[in-house]
């Protein structure tokens, strides 16, 4: 069942059979109801979503997103459009609708927040709002079998302690290589959206997009979230370390 505020167009570039097809749909169409739950979206948001076979949508790239063997899924925020290669469902089928949630939700975002580049606001909030369903459980089983082997070998592999998710200011700050694994099991863009899966667990939706839209030009996202919120940011981190932390001894 399509949702009731999300408007999806379908294109197809490639060869798409109709069973990828319906069940594509049926993926973009459970995201879009899911988020409209989630965020309250009351008004129309138009996204196009462009389902291409595999030689399309890499393109015979050879740089960029398109050329990475993990990477099925592209949103343009100034086209409002998802493309999506069909292969995320054999390749990835476990996880191809929290991926597809992912992307579809960081254009619902943008619309809540209007504007089109949330991504220079904060890359910490523009990668955690777009979020992972069962992040914070998805990131622990990652890294306790590291924490597990004792400091040394967790010293080793670089993950001694859990990074601060608020000093991830871009995509240079994300360790990580989409060569190797999906962004859905990368430890950096975990961290991120559990943290902000406790954000929104804490303060809710509705204020995690006010703390969005209120980040000013050349502000940032602590001097906003203390503006809404009335209290430091970086405290509620630390406590979400701790809880994360209590998980993983």
């Amino acid at each position: 069942m399509a949702p009731k505020y999300i408007n999806f167009h379908f294109e197809k570039k490639g060869e798409i059979t109709e069973e990828l097809e319906l069940r594509a749909k049926e993926a973009f169409f459970l995201a879009g109801t899911v988020l409209e739950k989630e965020w309250g979206v009351s008004g129309p948001i138009d996204i196009t979503v462009s389902l291409q076979d595999d030689a399309s949508f890499r393109g015979g790239q050879t740089t960029g997103p398109e050329s990475w063997k993990y990477c099925f899924l592209m949103e343009d925020p100034r086209k409002i459009t998802v493309y999506c290669n069909i292969e995320i469902f054999s390749v990835l089928p476990d996880d191809a609708e929290k991926m597809i949630k992912h992307e579809t939700a960081h254009l619902v975002v943008n619309s809540l927040v209007g504007d089109l580049a949330t991504i220079r606001r904060s890359y910490f909030l523009h990668e955690g709002t777009a979020g992972l369903d069962g992040a914070t459980e998805r990131f622990v089983t990652k890294m306790k079998p590291t924490f597990a082997k004792g400091y040394g070998e967790a010293k080793k592999e670089n993950v001694t302690e859990v990074r601060d998710p608020l000093s991830m200011k871009s995509m240079d700050d994300i360790r990580g290589d989409t060569n190797k694994e999906p962004f859905i099991d990368q430890i950096d863009y975990l961290t991120i959206f559990s943290a902000v899966e406790f954000l929104r667990k804490r303060i809710g939706e509705r204020k995690i997009i006010e703390v969005f839209k209120n980040i000013r030009e050349n502000g940032t996202i602590e001097e906003s979230y203390e503006r809404i919120c009335g209290e430091d940011i970086g405290v509620v981190i630390s406590e979400w370390e701790k809880s994360i932390k209590s998980k993983l001894m």
